[in-house]
């Protein structure tokens, strides 16, 4: 029995999904998948994450020729929108810093 997961950054390698898919392989798509794939483990034990140097990169075309959306996934935004830890109640940032306890342990990512 799995009572949470602390996932430390690099998150489903969304960034360079284009290479491994030349149709399709969007970076959002890519992002999604991985997060779909994760459900059954995230629907039923804590899921902790922190960002890694991944989340704050888009390497795709979609990314490179447009730069609204380029911008908009260079700067952990996809990251911010998927994920909802405990930054409030522990006075963090947004999903960027946060704490927990678990048992006698105190974490901060």
């Amino acid at each position: 029995e799995i009572d949470w997961v602390w996932h430390l950054g690099d998150i489903g390698y969304a960034y360079d999904a284009f290479a491994h898919y030349v149709v399709g392989g969007l970076y959002e798509e890519a992002y999604n998948g991985y997060v779909n794939w994760m459900q059954n483990l995230s629907a039923t034990s804590a899921y902790m994450v922190s960002p890694g140097n991944h989340e704050s990169e888009c390497h795709s075309p979609e990314c490179v020729t447009d730069p609204f959306t380029g911008l908009q996934l260079n700067n952990f935004s996809a990251f911010n929108a998927r994920w909802h830890m405990p930054s409030k109640t522990s006075n963090g940032v947004m999903n960027m810093w946060y704490s927990w306890n678990f048992g006698p342990i105190h974490f901060v990512p």
